[in-house]
């Protein structure tokens, strides 16, 4: 069927052409930012003033790691009387987040509302009521997972990124559980991957990076009447595209250095990424507007928002590009065999390159090889399904909250003694 196979060629051949654009930009940003003139700088300053910092930590179900977190933000080397630290303990119907937050002192609201299940949604209440209950009191907000743990120097670092020029910071993810597991060590050399390839990167270049949900804070008088107003389940990408595409800069904060619990076990790992995954691709839908308008008043940070917006439709696009040239191929009936030896060597060489490039991301980032050996070995197939998430993802961009359990009894002493 030489017609057909010919038609398929094509249709792969535009596959490509139409993904190429965001690829070359996000490989390019990524590999110049690494040795862009500014290497190794950080948005941070003699402050000459201190901001009042509202902590918001929303919590689910997170009774048996509250504490550790709230330990390591009673343990800041920031003023005590300038920041106070509020969980919003969100329909925890199953434990008491909120009597082991009351327990540590922090200030908790209750929240019970089965409709608007989320965190942009928990966040959107909780300021909301932090800024009717407290007026004036605050002018920057941080954010915080339950299951993290903070540095001593971790809002002193905000503090002094805010005070610098930045309207947003975002500070270093590492992992608390990198060896548990091979599943949480592929997600330590993911956020490696990111914290160097994306938010290092951009930084070096002088452009913004993103939040990464948890570990950041920003000024309060970003947020307009409406108060933090997102609408898709990933309300970190949704609040950066916002906050880019109007002009406001956000700084990566290396030293601002906070640990984050991973995921052990494979299945709940994909639900967690198909979340994600959903998210951007909601993102694609909702923040396009954003972006257009942004481009339109010539703010430069826009453009890097809308390759960020095309980066899950072009993985669609390559991920289907494999399956029809070998559908291309196999339809010629004497290069059928050929078509089989040719998707199990671009096969091969996807997953060692896959492989080298987590490797490479543990020796820059200084972190043990020996530990995480099986992860980098592994990395691949972590890596493999977000790509063909993205098909269902954007044909159909819902997906429902699901618990994630966690174990780890770690203090923030514990953590940074580990070599």
């Amino acid at each position: 069927m030489p017609n057909a196979s010919i038609l398929l060629y094509i249709l792969a051949g535009t596959a490509m052409l139409l993904a190429l654009p965001v690829l070359i930009w996000q490989v390019g940003v990524a590999v110049i930012g690494q040795f862009s003139s500014r290497r190794g700088q950080t948005v941070c300053a003699v402050p000459g003033y201190r901001h009042r910092f509202a902590v918001v930590v929303c919590a689910r179900h997170e009774e048996a790691v509250i504490g550790q977190l709230l330990d390591s933000l009673a343990a800041q080397e920031y003023p005590r009387e300038l920041f106070e630290v509020f969980v919003i303990a969100d329909n925890c119907t199953e434990d008491d987040t909120a009597g082991a937050a009351r327990a540590r002192g922090a200030t908790v609201y209750e929240r019970h509302d089965l409709q608007k299940v989320g965190k942009g949604f928990a966040l959107r209440w909780a300021i909301d009521r932090i800024r009717t209950d407290y007026p004036g009191r605050f002018d920057a907000v941080c954010v915080f997972d339950a299951d993290n743990l903070a540095s001593p120097g971790f809002l002193a670092r905000m503090n002094g990124a805010l005070c610098a020029g930045a309207d947003v910071a975002e500070g270093y993810r590492d992992t608390v559980n990198p060896e548990e597991s091979w599943v949480s060590g592929c997600y330590a050399v993911y956020w490696m991957l990111l914290m160097r390839f994306f938010y290092r990167a951009r930084q070096n270049l002088g452009m913004s990076c993103m939040v990464c949900g948890t570990g950041f804070a920003f000024k309060m008088g970003l947020l307009g009447p409406e108060g933090w107003n997102t609408r898709t389940v990933t309300e970190d990408c949704e609040f950066s595209i916002q906050q880019i595409s109007a002009g406001r800069r956000i700084a990566f904060v290396e030293d601002a250095l906070f640990y984050d619990e991973q995921p052990t076990g494979f299945m709940t790992s994909l639900h967690q990424r198909y979340r994600w995954v959903v998210g951007a691709a909601q993102a694609t839908f909702f923040c396009m507007k954003d972006v257009r308008a942004g481009i339109r008043v010539r703010h430069k940070g826009a453009w890097d928002m809308l390759a960020f917006l095309l980066a899950a439709p072009a993985a669609m696009l390559l991920m289907l590009q494999g399956p029809i040239l070998f559908l291309a191929t196999s339809l010629r009936p004497r290069m059928a065999g050929s078509a089989l030896w040719g998707m199990a060597g671009c096969l091969v060489i996807s997953y060692a390159v896959a492989a080298f490039i987590a490797l490479i991301c543990v020796l820059l980032e200084k972190k043990s090889v020996r530990k995480l050996w099986k992860s980098i070995l592994l990395f691949p197939l972590f890596m493999l399904p977000m790509g063909f998430m993205t098909i269902p993802a954007l044909i159909r961009p819902q997906v429902g909250w699901r618990p994630i359990e966690h174990r780890r009894t770690a203090s923030i002493d514990d953590v940074q003694k580990t070599p």
